[in-house]
């Protein structure tokens, strides 16, 4: 029930549980610059996403070209059960986020979502990462 897992999952701590859990995995962002939006409001689409002005990629000096992305999460801090899918949400597109930040190619065209990169590929981080939130050990470590 959602009004019983609503204390659980208050939106204010969702930072905090994503920085500590991708922390605690070792996910890392490599030197990127993300801008997040996070907050439900009027005009707002409906939806998750992530995107890159910037792609990652390795440069003919063997350097790292850390990306920039925007992602988005969907929180209304009024409406019971809005933390727990935000913060659902958050664990998905930050996961697509350190995806495509850790893509060490010679070309942006490895890390960006169209093709050669697959629906497939692309959504198996992030859709890992936001089955955390369903999990009873992650749950007990982190959003309590």
């Amino acid at each position: 029930d959602e009004a019983q897992l609503d204390a659980y999952f208050p939106f204010g701590k969702a930072l905090e549980a994503w920085g500590r859990s991708f922390a605690q995995m070792g996910i890392r962002y490599r030197g990127s610059t993300m801008t997040l939006d996070l907050l439900e409001r009027q005009n707002k689409y409906s939806n998750g996403f992530c995107h890159w002005p910037r792609c990652a990629y390795v440069r003919r000096d063997h350097s790292l070209r850390p990306s920039s992305t925007n992602f988005t999460s969907l929180c209304d801090p009024l409406q019971t059960g809005s933390g727990r899918v935000a913060l659902k949400t958050l664990m998905h597109e930050a996961g697509h986020a350190a995806h495509f930040a850790n893509v060490a190619q010679e070309s942006p065209l490895f890390a960006q979502e169209r093709a050669p990169t697959s629906i497939a590929y692309a959504e198996t981080q992030a859709m890992f990462l936001d089955s955390l939130v369903s999990d009873a050990s992650w749950r007990c470590r982190y959003a309590l």
